[in-house]
């Protein structure tokens, strides 16, 4: 299974998923969400998740799958994201990857060459960002529709 790309992220877009997010709302309703209050709306796709919103994707794979929830650092960046079990699998929106190197590849700022990763618990911080719930069910919805790519 291939390791998701940027270019992939961004094909995965939350209106494929409105239907499965919200019983009631679709896509009209999803453009008004988007630019109501002339807020950013953050989660118009997955690759929000690889940045910015790392944290509500590494708490949807925790929640689904009990995943080990851990931080990675350099400088100012960071990047929340999963290991598993054994910790040599490295989880997060992009699919699962042995390969630090491939790991740190598509993540902005950090250029760490070994993993100085730590274990992560959430603060509430973590979920007081705009429209966090709606983040959190398209993260939960991405997982659900690809599961063989997160467990």
């Amino acid at each position: 299974m291939a390791y998701y790309t940027v270019a992939d992220l961004e094909k995965i877009t939350i209106h494929e998923y409105d239907n499965l997010l919200f019983e009631k709302l679709g896509t009209t309703d999803m453009d008004i969400i988007e630019k109501d209050l002339d807020t950013y709306f953050p989660f118009k796709d997955a690759d929000a998740f690889r940045q910015g919103a790392c944290q509500l994707f590494a708490d949807a794979l925790k929640k689904r799958f009990g995943h080990k929830v851990y931080i990675i650092e350099s400088g100012n960046a960071f990047h929340i994201f999963c290991k598993s079990e054994d910790g040599r699998l490295y989880i997060d929106v992009r699919g699962k990857t042995p390969s630090f190197k491939e790991f740190v590849q598509g993540l902005f700022g950090i250029n760490n060459e070994t993993d100085n990763s730590q274990e992560y618990k959430f603060v509430d911080s973590d979920f007081n960002q705009p429209f966090h719930d709606i983040g959190r069910k398209f993260a939960e919805a991405i997982i659900r529709n690809d599961e063989e790519r997160y467990a």
